[in-house]
């Protein structure tokens, strides 16, 4: 007796829910192979996942990837956006081609942004300032990026966790300006940051109580 297949008779709703925690690369070239119905439920994901540990000179495929999966993505909002790849700041245009992630998700209104950027040089990914003006973000975590506060202000008013990780500049007026423009924020990690002088390296735990 042929094994009843139950998922295919859930709503499309429900599948493409399931299909948004596995990777995003796996999901298209998994869905892609399957009936008609299934083939194209990706352009349609809240959550956008890409993981990379490849070497440099693959990497043109991944950031192709990443741009035809948001040309074609029709999700009236994301939930989340999280990329991990090792940034190569000397390759033409590879800030600028972070710079478009950004802002496509960010006119997509995503709630969570995770951006891993580990770099083997000494030049790091800077975070545009358009991220520190942004009321919808929720759960912001960076490894490996430039945490420059631009200007001296954030406004992120639902944010409620951030994590920073192997960043430079650190100093506990960041602390000042984050708290002072983030309502909503319970709890923030500096992990392995440098202080602005490159000095030292620092590591912050912050739990806040709001009543």
């Amino acid at each position: 007796m042929p094994t009843k297949d139950r998922i295919s008779e859930l709503p499309d709703e429900i599948i493409v829910r399931i299909l948004s925690f596995i990777p995003t690369k796996q999901v298209i070239t998994s869905t892609t192979l399957l009936s008609k119905r299934w083939r194209f439920l990706w352009y349609s994901l809240p959550s956008l996942l890409f993981h990379y540990d490849g070497n440099y000179d693959r990497s043109p495929w991944f950031t192709d990837l990443i741009a035809t999966t948001l040309m074609f993505n029709n999700a009236k909002t994301l939930e989340k956006f999280s990329v991990k790849f090792e940034f190569w700041y000397y390759r033409l245009n590879c800030h600028s081609t972070v710079n478009t992630w950004l802002r496509y998700v960010t006119m997509k209104s995503v709630k969570e942004l995770d951006i891993d950027l580990t770099s083997s040089s000494d030049k790091k990914y800077c975070l545009p300032p358009s991220i520190f003006d942004n009321d919808i973000f929720e759960v912001l975590r960076f490894k490996g990026c430039l945490f420059k506060l631009f200007p001296k202000a954030v406004s992120w008013g639902s944010l409620r966790l951030l994590t920073v990780i192997g960043s430079e500049s650190f100093s506990r007026d960041n602390v000042r300006v984050i708290l002072s423009g983030s309502p909503q924020i319970r709890s923030m990690d500096f992990i392995d940051c440098f202080d602005s002088n490159r000095s030292r390296m620092v590591d912050y735990h912050y739990e806040i109580i709001r009543r």
